[in-house]
């Protein structure tokens, strides 16, 4: 099963934890779509990096199922700092076998990246509360994105159109112990923080 779908998405980054937290507490009457997910994701590219160099993204995904996606520039006209890209989307029912498969095709593993991710629905917006070990984020995803962050009291000054791995290079570039991923002591401590098995 797949979908084709328009992407249109802003990032926020919080300072803290709990700032992330109370969002959270703020939004449960909310629609749920998922609780605390632990997700690994895999992008791909060749060894020229020709996807990177053309602004596509190749990523396979495992959280509660395996999703292989690509993502394509969309040629828009908004001048809003929002990041629009088309999105395909496809289920697979193997992550590893997945990953061989891009392998031999000539795809490598560019980047991989951990994400504890919670996910609501608020006035027809996706809400993506994320956790990665370089920070907090608040992801909106949808039509109405400038109101949405208002009623969220998320300052739109502050908002990014930059995918995760652009601001893991901006981080590193103070911090050079940043990281992309969790170790497996940190994924545990998290899961007892969010009150996961």
């Amino acid at each position: 099963m797949g979908n084709v779908c328009l992407e249109r998405e802003v990032k926020f980054e919080l300072g803290r934890l709990e700032d992330l937290l109370g969002l959270d507490k703020k939004l449960a009457g909310e629609e749920l779509v998922q609780d605390w997910t632990f997700e690994k994701n895999i992008i791909f590219d060749n060894e020229k990096q020709e996807l990177k160099n053309k602004n596509m993204v190749l990523r396979l995904r495992q959280d509660q199922e395996i999703t292989f996606t690509l993502k394509v520039p969309f040629d828009s006209k908004d001048e809003l700092k929002i990041k629009e890209k088309k999105e395909y989307n496809v289920k697979v029912d193997n992550f590893d076998l997945m990953q061989e498969i891009l392998n031999y095709l000539g795809f490598k593993s560019f980047l991989i990246y951990h994400k504890f991710r919670k996910v609501y629905i608020f006035y027809n917006v996706l809400v993506c509360l994320d956790i990665l070990p370089f920070g907090y984020f608040v992801e909106l995803e949808g039509e109405n994105l400038f109101e949405i962050a208002c009623k969220l009291n998320l300052n739109w000054e502050f908002r990014s159109d930059l995918t995760y791995y652009d601001v893991y290079q901006n981080k590193l570039k103070n911090n050079a112990k940043c990281k992309m991923f969790f170790l497996d002591r940190e994924q545990e401590d998290i899961k007892l923080l969010l009150g996961l098995k």
